[in-house]
């Protein structure tokens, strides 16, 4: 499917270059940042509704004592190193598909990469403050004896 949606990708850029003349090649080489743009504008939409709801309640903050700060740190850490990943695939992008002199899947299947060391990193350290999220919260419910009626086949 990938090599059908790629050849669906030349011929309009192929159109884009015969119908525009020069200017496909600003187009081509601003498409990454284009992409960051608009995936770390959902980012930071996503991320603000978080702490908006973390913190503000009724039309004013919530007093401190009532604020989860655990959950709060867990956000802006999530927050980081989604950030740091996002930017690294950027990076990554613009590697094989700009400045690499050869062909991109190259650039992509060299997996002792710095670029691909830091984006397996990031998504283990993503992976493991989201499970530990998951981890803590079941183990409030178990201690308080919260849905001790339910099983998993349950849920």
């Amino acid at each position: 499917m990938s090599s059908v949606f790629y050849g669906w990708v030349y011929v309009f850029l192929r159109f884009l270059e015969v119908s525009l003349g020069t200017v496909i090649v600003p187009v081509l080489s601003d498409l990454p940042g284009v992409i960051f743009t608009y995936l770390l504008g959902i980012h930071l939409v996503s991320f603000f509704s978080c702490m908006r709801v973390l913190l503000w309640s009724e039309g004013h903050f919530k007093p401190l004592r009532l604020v989860n700060i655990k959950m709060v740190i867990a956000s802006l850490i999530m927050f980081i190193i989604a950030s740091l990943d996002l930017t690294l695939h950027l990076r990554h992008s613009l590697e094989a598909f700009i400045w690499y002199n050869g062909p991109a899947i190259e650039n992509f299947n060299k997996i002792s990469s710095w670029l691909n060391v830091l984006k397996v990193g990031t998504y283990v350290a993503q992976q493991f403050v989201g499970d530990s999220i998951l981890v803590q919260k079941n183990h409030i419910s178990w201690i308080t004896g919260e849905n001790t009626e339910h099983s998993l086949a349950d849920i």
